[in-house]
């Protein structure tokens, strides 16, 4: 990924500078306006398939949604391959559709010279796009406002075509207050308290949106919540956790994407951020999550059934070709690719259904399921192989019980459970001794 400094990116710390982007260069199946196309074509396979144009066949409905507009031919290869064998459930990640209440209005074009008025103008709107607010979220929403301004976060002038999005939710000009206007809430001691967290919080809101593939939703409050716990800088009643729908949205929207994200980058290379939010700066994009999964089991899938993996071996190689090209196209084949000028990633999930079943299979043994084996993105692609998946789970129950053998724990010379460490062959070179009811451990 691009540093801060190269290819026009410019640090926070300079005012609203006229962007130039970063990302990978366009192609005509990532553009704005055919990867719009693209998630709702994915939503239309998703809904067509229990009703009347299920009939339909996947080129035919693409065809229909795409009917009179300039799509060249390889476009549209791409969208009926989304739409296709390719498609994953719930591929749509965040809409670009302009909401009025993420609008910012900004008085000048100059973050350093923010003042009173510029405050009572941000707070009045503010409360306009949400009256029923409380104070302490009006005043979270007007603190990440003002903070996005004066981190040069918001590019009122940008076109927003250079940051692959149809809408700039940020604008210079003369904003009315309403005549019920009311701005008796806001609190500058709230406001001094919570803009030291301003890093923060907008790497959170990142990190969210990468992960989970959206700013909010209501199932993401938990989450917003706990993570904040580990990382925040101020005390715990300044933001409580019915704040973040609002700091995520009206508070962080109008933030390009890509901008968002080199603020993330540039946070974490420059040590600005919590520990907990530099280390997940990594996490896999929404929509490549499966991908990943498979890969972080294989090194124990290799240690216990190492004759298995290389049974396995060519498609092991694949993933692993899978994973490095991601690695190295940090947003190509997630659900908000569009907003970063990322390609799509034309892998099939089912091409390692077996693979998948293998690992899920291990890390879902009887009472002592393991975080990857609860991944929702490794169950999705294993269940094309449920049969492999029973059986591997069975080998997974085999093994423990063999492991818990105090005949077998002196012969690995061990003396307990918790501090097994297989060699790659060490059940097999026990020859007969180890057995578990119907499960050959080769």
């Amino acid at each position: 990924m691009s540093k801060p400094g190269d290819k026009g990116y410019v640090p926070p710390s300079t005012p609203n500078p006229v962007a130039t982007p970063i990302r990978n260069t366009p192609t005509s199946s990532s553009s704005p306006e055919v990867g719009s196309s693209t998630s709702s074509s994915s939503a239309s396979t998703a809904s067509s398939s229990s009703g009347s144009s299920g009939t339909l066949t996947v080129e035919q409905r693409v065809d229909a949604k795409i009917a009179g507009r300039n799509i060249d031919p390889q476009t549209r290869a791409v969208l009926i391959a989304l739409n296709g064998d390719l498609y994953v459930p719930n591929d749509e990640g965040e809409q670009d559709i302009g909401n009025k209440n993420n609008v910012v209005t900004l008085r000048g074009e100059n973050p350093g010279a923010i003042d009173e008025r510029d405050v009572a103008i941000l707070a009045a709107e503010v409360h306009d796009q949400d009256p029923s607010a409380t104070a302490i979220v009006k005043n979270c929403v007007l603190a990440c406002r003002i903070g996005a301004w004066k981190l040069g976060l918001l590019r009122p002038r940008d076109d927003p075509a250079l940051h692959h999005c149809r809408y700039n939710e940020a604008t210079i000009g003369k904003y009315e207050k309403s005549a019920t206007c009311d701005i008796t809430w806001v609190s500058n001691d709230i406001l001094h308290e919570i803009m030291p967290a301003m890093t923060n919080i907008f790497c959170m809101v990142a990190y969210i949106f990468r992960w989970k593939g959206h700013h909010y939703k209501s199932e993401f409050e938990t989450v917003y919540a706990a993570k904040w716990a580990k990382c925040r800088n101020v005390r715990e009643d300044l933001i409580p956790p019915n704040a973040w729908e609002a700091i995520a949205t009206r508070g962080c929207h109008a933030v390009f994407p890509d901008v968002l994200d080199d603020f993330w980058f540039y946070s974490v290379t420059n040590g600005l951020c919590a520990r907990p939010l530099s280390i997940r700066f990594t996490v896999p994009a929404a929509g490549t999550a499966s991908f990943f999964a498979m890969y972080a089991g294989l090194a124990e899938l290799r240690q216990l059934f190492p004759v298995q993996a290389e049974k396995m071996g060519k498609i092991i190689e694949k993933l692993e070709s899978v994973v490095e090209d991601l690695r190295n196209n940090r947003w190509k084949g997630g659900i908000n690719r569009k907003f970063y000028g990322a390609p799509v990633l034309l892998t099939r999930e089912s091409d390692f259904s077996a693979l998948a079943a293998a690992i899920k299979g291990l890390n879902t043994p009887e009472g002592a399921s393991t975080d990857l084996g609860n991944s929702e993105s490794l169950t999705r692609v294993s269940k094309t192989a449920a049969l492999s998946t029973k059986i591997w789970r069975s080998v997974a129950n085999g093994v423990i019980r063999a492991a818990e053998s105090s005949a077998i724990q002196k012969q690995l010379g061990i003396s307990a459970v918790s501090s097994i460490v297989f060699s790659p062959n060490s059940l097999v070179e026990l020859g007969g001794k180890v057995k578990s009811p119907n499960v050959e451990v080769r």
